[in-house]
Formats: structure tokens, sequence, C-alpha cells
């Protein structure tokens, strides 16, 4: 991790996310507005610390453009988030073998954000490589090999 993360608030709030995504709290299985609220702020929560922890003393920068690439990098994040949990739920709900669901808008969605994100986080860390993501592995062969 870059620097002191511990000493971040975070630049977006739930307001931002919900004028981006207009989302009900229906769309992620929620009982009512007020839990939707509590989801969006622990989303925001968990995606401020990381990328306070990866910006460093960055993230807290009060100076133009940095203070506004930093904020809308968080909204990115934060959305993408919320839209990978939409599609998880979207795909729990498929109860039969063979039963389709198309979920290319949410995901077409999802990587617009993302890669924002990254051209931003690049940016403020100076145009290092560099990506959010997840790496499968596995210690299988593959069998065409």
């Amino acid at each position: 991790m870059r620097g002191d993360y511990q000493n971040y608030m975070a630049k977006i709030d739930k307001n931002d996310v919900k004028n981006t995504l207009l989302f009900s709290h229906e769309a992620f299985g929620l009982a009512d507005a007020s839990a939707l609220d509590v989801f969006i702020d622990a989303v925001i929560t968990d995606v401020s610390a990381m990328l306070a922890g990866v910006l460093g003393s960055v993230y807290n920068s009060v100076t133009e453009p940095a203070a506004s690439q930093v904020k809308r990098a968080e909204l990115c994040l934060t959305v993408a988030e919320l839209l990978e949990r939409r599609i998880n739920k979207l795909l729990s709900n498929v109860t039969g073998a063979g039963e389709e669901l198309d979920t290319r808008n949410e995901q077409n969605q999802l990587d617009h954000y993302e890669t924002e994100a990254i051209s931003l986080v690049s940016i403020l860390l100076g145009d290092i490589d560099f990506s959010f993501g997840i790496s499968n592995s596995t210690h299988f062969m593959d069998e065409a090999t």
C-alpha cells in the first residue's frame, strides 16, 4: 500500500451514486430504500479505503485537476462494483439449466466505468501501469496442450 491511507474521507456519497445509477432497492433484493442507502454506503466505504490505499497522499489532494479526478475515479469504481453485484444478483436468480439471462448491458456499463477509473488512477499515479481485477488460475493443465 502507498502511504498512510487511514486518514481519508470518502469523496462521494450515496446521492452521487444514486444520480449516476438509477437502481432501486429491488434491483439488489433489498427490503426498502433505506436498506439501499446502507448498502451503497458500505460499498463506498470499501472502495474509498481501497482507493486511498492505492493513491496514498494523492487521495487527499485538494488541487485541481487531481481532486476532481480522485472523486470521479471513486465514483466510477463504486458504480462498477454495484454493477458487478447487480450482475451477480441477476445470475443468482436463474433457476433452471439452459435458462438464459442477458447481462450484456450491465457488463458494458461495468466495463465503461472500470476503464474510466483505471485511466484516472493511471493519470493520478503518473502513468504507471495499473489495473483493477481478479486473476483466475488453476493447477489443472489444459487438455488441448
